[in-house]
């Protein structure tokens, strides 16, 4: 997936500055409760970085998927061209611990997994979604 340059940057400071980030990314390998903040806080927090920096973003909360591992889920579409949603989702590796028996592929997803399109890779196309702004830090 081609990303332009600004996104690249974008994604690579919220990281460098996003203590939670450093969590999810080492996600299997973390104690019980070092991952409680999860989709609901990050996404947002990156939702409105993303606006402060000059893009185009909204926080997704779906819920209603095929494959029901969570009751619902949130994550970031950001505009990356006038053609173009990128789905950032920072905290796709839970879903290792939300299956029995548990799927060692979802340990591997990258973080932040990236997508174009409705379908979330994990967890298929959400029944329902709502969409929100954030403009400040959440």
């Amino acid at each position: 997936m081609f990303l332009p340059l600004s996104l690249q940057r974008t994604l690579a400071e919220f990281a460098a500055q996003e203590p939670l980030v450093a969590v999810w990314r080492q996600v299997p390998d973390v104690p019980e409760d070092a991952d409680a903040e999860a989709c609901d806080v990050l996404a947002p927090r990156f939702t409105a970085w993303c606006n402060s920096h000059g893009f185009a973003a909204w926080t997704v909360m779906a819920q209603d998927f095929p494959h029901p591992l969570t009751d619902y889920h949130y994550w970031t579409s950001v505009r990356a061209s006038q053609d173009a949603w990128v789905r950032v989702d920072w905290t796709a590796r839970q879903f290792h611990n939300l299956e029995y028996p548990r799927n060692p592929a979802h340990a591997d997803l990258p973080c932040p997994l990236l997508w174009i399109g409705a379908e979330h890779p994990v967890l298929g196309l959400a029944g329902t979604s709502r969409v929100t702004r954030v403009t400040c830090d959440a």
